[in-house]
């Protein structure tokens, strides 16, 4: 199976053509960021009419980002689209606007999308990335988490999982953003970070910050995102793609590659992490915080 850092690589000349290119071939790179999936399908004739630009310009702007031609681009594209799962649909309006259901009807609704998205999620670039994740986190010195806004909670989660059982866990935005390069400042290249990233087109600055804060100091960056065109994907050494739900707004599938992570890390980590957990539970009997 190929690299799949090598055609990534598609999304970070998209955002250097946004920034670089003329008005009209970055008007281009940028509908093909927002709409990548559907783009991967598109003829010359279709892309154009779409993005409002000639057929000439989607010709040049491809070979201004590097492509030998329009094949080779869709080529690249489709192994991004057929390796990372189905894509993110911020149906909840539309979904309530026209959808008459009852309290009952949106529970089973809620539990049949995240069923699918926890199933999709299964998808060849996450088998191929889980394992070297795996290794990284557990050979790292030190742990960094990093997620915000709708994604802060469930890093918490991750942090206090993994500090059940390891003594090496940090959560630079513990006490807040502003607070994070403090925590961050003597990662190095015997450390690893995992960063939460869900949704699209709006991500958390401060958690692409970190990513490449942690790049640039050697450690090995692991970006969970449910979207490979975040442009955190450029300072990440490693993707683990989640399939977004299509109906509803739902974290599970992320949740579930976390467990997955907590769990072998764990399993990993059986024996000291024992030890901690045992001594743990002793502590907070005596201390009557537990019965």
């Amino acid at each position: 199976m190929e690299n799949p850092k090598e055609y990534l690589d598609i999304f970070a000349r998209l955002r250097q053509g946004k920034e670089t290119l003329t008005s009209s071939q970055a008007l281009l790179c940028n509908f093909i960021l927002q709409n990548y999936r559907n783009v991967a399908f598109m003829t010359v004739e279709k892309l154009a009419a779409s993005s409002g630009v000639s057929t000439a310009t989607v010709i040049r702007t491809i070979k201004k980002l590097g492509f030998g031609s329009y094949n080779d681009f869709l080529e690249t594209l489709r192994k991004v689209v057929l390796s990372s799962g189905p894509s993110l649909w911020w149906q909840m309006e539309e979904t309530w606007n026209k959808l008459n259901f009852t309290a009952g009807n949106i529970l089973q609704e809620v539990a049949k999308d995240n069923i699918e998205s926890i199933t999709n999620s299964i998808s060849p670039m996450l088998m191929e990335n889980f394992p070297r994740a795996v290794q990284s986190l557990c050979s790292a010195e030190r742990i960094y988490i990093v997620g915000l806004r709708s994604t802060q909670g469930i890093a918490l989660y991750c942090y206090l999982m993994l500090n059940q059982f390891l003594d090496n866990i940090s959560f630079p935005c513990m006490v807040g953003s502003d607070n994070m390069y403090s925590e961050l400042y003597p990662c190095s290249e015997k450390d690893a970070l995992i960063a939460i990233s869900i949704g699209g087109p709006h991500y958390a600055t401060r958690t692409i910050d970190a990513l490449e804060y942690a790049s640039s100091k050697g450690a090995t960056t692991i970006l969970i995102t449910t979207d490979v065109a975040s442009p955190g994907s450029q300072w990440s050494s490693v993707i683990l793609p989640a399939a977004p739900s299509k109906g509803f707004y739902s974290v599970v599938s992320v949740m579930t590659i976390i467990d997955a992570l907590i769990a072998t890390i764990g399993y990993e980590k059986k024996i000291p992490g024992k030890d901690k957990l045992r001594n743990l539970e002793k502590i907070l009997v005596s201390k009557g915080i537990t019965y």
